[in-house]
């Protein structure tokens, strides 16, 4: 279903006459976050780290908030100019890896990308993100690692 989203605002997004269209992708966002010092089921999280402002009675009510906001964070902080100084074009990807650490700080920040510029924006971006309340497993605060791939459209 995630996927069929993902389609369905690619569409949407590829609509809107911009410059610079940017779709920013958060599928691995929650799929891949683990705990780093867990050896037992380190794909499934207790309870995942809580964005400010989320509330959820449920782990995964918890974890749609946290994929909104954190899209959202990025969508209005991401510097869209940033490509129209090289010569990209099409569809471009950048990887970002980061952790939530135990105390619920965002740190560990690497990005992959077509340019150095993208990939400095890209941890600018995700560096900024605000403090947050740990992730827990076993009744512990744990640091957890996330896979962040940000994809868009340069025009």
């Amino acid at each position: 279903m995630t996927l069929l989203i993902q389609r369905i605002l690619l569409i949407i997004l590829q609509q809107i006459n911009m410059r610079h269209l940017f779709f920013f992708s958060l599928l691995l966002i929650l799929s891949s976050g683990h705990a780093i010092s867990q050896e037992k089921h380190p794909f499934d999280i207790e309870k995942v780290p809580v964005y400010p402002g989320c509330v959820g009675n449920n782990n995964e009510e918890l974890k749609q908030c946290l994929m909104s906001k954190i899209m959202a964070h990025i969508g209005d902080n991401f510097n869209t100019d940033i490509p129209s100084g090289s010569d990209l074009e099409g569809r471009q990807r950048i990887e970002v890896l980061f952790v939530i650490s135990s105390e619920g700080k965002v740190a560990q920040v690497e990005a992959t990308g077509p340019h150095p510029s993208l990939e400095a924006e890209a941890v600018r971006v995700v560096e900024s993100l605000p403090q947050m309340e740990a992730g827990e497993q076993e009744g512990k605060k744990v640091t957890i690692q996330y896979a962040l791939p940000i994809i868009f459209h340069v025009k």
